[in-house]
């Protein structure tokens, strides 16, 4: 067999195929996924225009032919009847239509609408995306542009066309003066020049200030619209430029392939002769749908005619599989790694999280023993706040007890000597300041009475004690009140007897205010009855 007359031919696999050939090793698939055949002269030269790259250039020069003449035809006086030439073009634009149909109706997506959309959005080159992407950002900023320009716009035509008739060319009045006076034709003429019939805006002049107010609007949308919302549109065309700059060599290889790809699928001829592929494919079309309507079809049949092709010799068809082996080794190779790096960056990130779990820990561990030393702390001062209490009771008890009189003690003392008179507390200190004297020369009796008196005295002891329970009294009883209170006589039992005395507070003891219930027992001691200065009761 020639090696030169031998071509490879690229077809589908069927399921079944494809299946069997997993099983088989790389090396041996090139074989099984390619036929070799022997062409004949004839079905080389269809080949050779069949190649993609005879029919880009076909193309090229056929549209060329088509701009000369279109050129010619729109510089060139025709006459009424229509010439060769504009036929030619008629039939040129139209057989560029049906190419553009068939090319929609020959696209991946199963509905129409999804295919018209796929055909739309094929964008032909880095500079023709940046194209594209601006044109998008342009439209977010005329967006922004349209509010100024119809603020200041609607401004300047109440100002300088007050009470203007209803018309449509208020509109375009609106809108003409501020969307020119973007790219700098301002409308304005010169201040020497102006007249006082018209303004600097060449208007008629309605008042003395309608101009000069419209020249402040005017700059102040200038400096908005001219310095700062142009240069947001070149900061942005800016950006997008260097985003698809940066993958201009991969985006340039992609378009590449969808080049190849759509001259590797479209007819042989070119336009306007590519009407006659339309028809002959429209033909088979309808052939081979009547023929799979009956059932005879074979859905692989037409495959080997119109899939891709290698016109290769046996060398470089075994260069081409080493080729393809080593990018097919390099593109696993590439995604072992990345795989790996995957799984570092997970191990990574779970190192993170559990620093951050380990920071959190850290924080609540601290904010426990920060509340666990409030706690202590509370609890420390309610043990010195509850033994201060504590310690004051222990005192208030021993007061109290000391307050307690003994049966003899008051009696001795004062007895009922300051009966009849209310004996204030700073009284009974200075009583029992002077219990050293005899009881006779303090109450001033004479005869057996003084010498009955005097057998009960205090000693002293007795009186020094005395002294410093009224004292403590007198501190804690209301001293800085400054009133005398019935001190002795208030005390219960009533002295040397056991008869209760009937209580009394001390908010009633001066009796400014009623005590209801107040039912004292009527009782006399033997001692007070026996002394005649002595025996009220």
């Amino acid at each position: 067999m020639n090696e030169d007359n031998m071509a490879t031919e690229l077809r589908p696999l069927s399921r079944s195929e494809s299946r069997e050939l997993h099983r088989i090793p790389t090396c041996q698939r090139w074989t099984l996924e390619t036929r070799v055949v022997k062409l004949r002269w004839g079905r080389k030269i269809l080949e050779f225009y069949k190649a993609p790259v005879t029919k880009f250039w076909s193309n090229v020069f056929a549209y060329l032919a088509f701009l000369v003449l279109f050129s010619y035809v729109i510089l060139v006086r025709q006459e009424n009847i229509p010439s060769i030439c504009e036929i030619v073009l008629i039939i040129f634009v139209c057989t560029l239509c049906t190419e553009e149909i068939r090319q929609i109706l020959h696209s991946e997506p199963p509905t129409l609408g999804s295919k018209f959309k796929d055909w739309a959005s094929i964008n032909l080159g880095p500079y023709v995306v940046m194209i594209g992407r601006m044109t998008v950002d342009m439209l977010y900023f005329l967006l922004i542009m349209v509010v100024f320009l119809l603020a200041y716009g609607v401004a300047q035509q109440a100002i300088l066309y007050p009470d203007e008739a209803a018309s449509w060319s208020m509109v375009s009045g609106i809108l003409f003066r501020p969307y020119f006076q973007v790219y700098g034709e301002l409308f304005v003429d010169a201040p020497d020049t102006l007249s006082k019939t018209t303004t600097a805006f060449d208007t008629p002049r309605r008042d003395n200030h309608g101009d000069t107010i419209v020249l402040f609007i005017m700059a102040f949308y200038l400096l908005v619209a001219n310095i700062l919302l142009l240069n947001l549109l070149i900061a942005i065309f800016n950006n997008t430029f260097s985003s698809v700059q940066a993958n201009a060599n991969q985006i340039w290889k992609y378009q590449r392939y969808y080049l190849v790809m759509e001259y590797a699928q479209r007819p042989v001829l070119v336009p306007p002769f590519i009407f006659l592929n339309h028809v002959i494919h429209a033909m088979k079309g309808l052939y081979h749908w009547l023929k799979n309507c009956r059932g005879k079809g074979d859905s692989n049949e037409g495959y080997s005619s119109f899939g891709l092709k290698l016109f290769l010799e046996m060398d470089d068809l075994q260069k081409l599989m080493m080729f393809e082996e080593r990018c097919v080794d390099c593109y696993l190779r590439e995604k072992d790694t990345l795989r790996h790096a995957t799984q570092e960056e997970k191990i990574r990130v779970m190192g993170d999280r559990m620093e951050s779990v380990s920071c959190q820990f850290q924080d609540m561990y601290k904010e426990s023993i920060s509340q666990s030393n409030t706690r202590k702390k509370a609890a420390d001062s309610l043990n010195t706040r509850l033994s201060k209490l504590e310690k004051h009771m222990h005192r208030m008890v021993e007061i109290l007890h000391e307050l307690m009189p003994e049966p003899r003690t008051l009696t001795d003392d004062v007895g009922h000597a300051s009966s009849g008179r209310t004996v204030s507390l700073s009284e009974v200190q200075l009583a029992n300041l002077d219990g050293h004297k005899p009881l006779s020369q303090r109450l001033s009796y004479d005869g057996p009475q003084t010498k009955e008196l005097e057998g009960f005295r205090f000693t002293r002891r007795r009186l020094s004690t005395a002294a410093t329970r009224a004292k403590k009294s007198q501190s804690l009883k209301h001293a800085a009140r400054g009133k005398s209170m019935h001190v002795r006589t208030r005390l219960s039992p009533y002295p040397m007897s056991n008869q209760q005395r009937y209580p009394v507070p001390d908010f009633l003891v001066d009796w400014r205010e009623s005590f209801s219930g107040y039912a004292p027992p009527l009782y006399t001691a033997q001692e007070v009855s026996s002394f005649a200065i002595l025996g009220r009761p």
